[in-house]
């Protein structure tokens, strides 16, 4: 009977383990896809990009900065709509950052929607009050 207690909480040690193993593994490759995304897009890659920040997201799809950067990327190809997508669900994810309102309020702009890209910039700014773009844009 010892025996098998023992057994058993080794065993439990063991799968804890793993899935805290499995756990470090899933963040760390959402990192990597993450980075990659971002060089992707600084070399002006688009597409290639938009793959790496969806591959980071099934690695981790509570990672906004990946839909915020997605969303940056998708506003650039014109998708206004899947921009629009990410940019909520990176502000549904980390409310308190003033970068998501920012750039859903440059999206509502070209959208000729003014009200509420004012409300967007009055939001980061209030999370951020040294967010400098977010006052001149306001104020265009």
């Amino acid at each position: 009977m010892p025996n098998q207690r023992i057994f058993c909480i080794w065993l439990w040690l063991m799968l804890a383990a793993a899935i805290a193993s499995a756990q470090t593994s899933r963040a760390a490759s959402a990192a990597s896809y993450l980075e990659r995304g971002n060089q992707w897009m600084a070399k002006g890659e688009l597409e290639r990009a938009i793959a790496d920040f969806d591959l980071a997201l099934a690695f981790d799809s509570r990672l906004a900065s990946a839909y915020g950067n997605r969303g940056i990327a998708r506003h650039a190809q014109g998708d206004l709509e899947g921009a629009l997508r990410d940019f909520n669900r990176a502000i549904e994810l980390e409310p308190r950052v003033a970068r998501g309102y920012y750039n859903r309020g440059l999206l509502r702009e070209l959208q000729g929607k003014f009200d509420e890209a004012i409300a967007d910039y009055d939001s980061a700014i209030s999370r951020d009050p040294r967010y400098v773009r977010a006052y001149v844009s306001r104020g265009d």
